[in-house]
């Protein structure tokens, strides 16, 4: 799980209580420093993010196409 990139920007974040005490558990688990892990999952989120959200754009430009291709042959139809 560790990283080779070095880190060099900061966030500051409030998390629960709750929260806390479950991050330490899992930092103790997976030998690492709590902001490692941290830094870690968050990566991990943002990827999950923008793939998804790629997918969603690439979607939509699809259904975007096809609608617009249906569009066209009504409009021709509707021409004749």
């Amino acid at each position: 799980m560790a990283t080779s990139i070095k880190r060099s920007r900061q966030i500051k974040i409030t998390v629960t209580p709750e929260l806390h005490a479950k991050l330490l558990m899992l930092a103790e688990a997976y030998g690492q420093p709590p902001a490692t892990l941290c830094s870690v999952l968050l990566g991990q989120v943002v990827a999950t993010q923008l793939n998804g959200l790629q997918a969603s754009q690439k979607m939509s430009e699809s259904i975007a196409t096809q609608v617009g291709e249906s569009m066209k042959e009504a409009i021709q139809e509707l021409a004749k």
